[in-house]
C-alpha cells in the first residue's frame, strides 16, 4: 500500500486557514451570546419595596431616597412603600430636619448585593447637627 504524496500529507496534517478562521469566529460568537445572555438576565433585578420610618423626635420634611420623593413625616410615622430597583442596605437620602438640610450619600455600592424582592424600611433613628443615623429593617 502506498503512502500519501508529500503535498497531501502536508494538507492533511494542517487544517485549511478558512476552516480555522470559521471555527474561531463560531467560538467568538458563542462566547458573545453566552456573555450577553447572562448579563441581560442579571440586569433584571426584582423591585424592592422601600418605606421610611421616622423614629426621631423631630418632623422630617422633603424626604428624598434615591431620587424618589417620600414627602414629609411626623415623629413615629411611616411613609408608603416605593418600588426601587435596585435597592441596597444604604441609600442616598436627603431631608430637612428643623431648619437643617441633611444629605446622606454613599460613596458607591461596590461589594454590596441588592436587597432583592421584599419589603424593607430605612429607619431614621437619630438626627444630629448635620447627620442622620439610618438602619435597614426587613418588614
Amino acid at each position: 500500500m502506498k503512502g500519501p504524496k508529500a503535498g497531501e500529507e502536508a494538507f492533511l496534517s494542517r487544517p485549511p486557514l478558512a476552516a480555522t478562521l470559521f471555527c474561531l469566529l463560531a467560538l467568538a460568537m458563542a462566547v458573545t451570546v453566552f456573555a450577553f445572555g447572562n448579563f441581560s438576565s442579571l440586569a433584571v433585578l426584582p423591585n424592592s419595596e422601600i418605606r421610611i420610618l421616622n423614629n426621631t423626635n423631630s418632623a422630617l420634611y422633603k424626604i428624598v431616597v434615591n431620587g424618589q420623593a417620600y414627602g414629609d413625616l411626623q415623629p413615629g410615622k411611616a411613609s408608603g412603600y416605593h418600588n426601587i430597583q435596585p435597592a441596597y442596605r444604604f441609600a442616598n437620602i436627603s431631608l430637612i430636619a428643623g431648619a437643617r438640610k441633611i444629605q446622606l450619600t454613599p460613596d458607591d455600592y461596590v461589594g454590596e448585593a441588592p436587597l432583592g424582592h421584599g419589603k424593607f424600611s430605612y429607619v431614621i433613628k437619630a438626627v444630629g447637627e448635620d447627620h442622620i443615623d439610618v438602619i435597614l429593617a426587613i418588614d
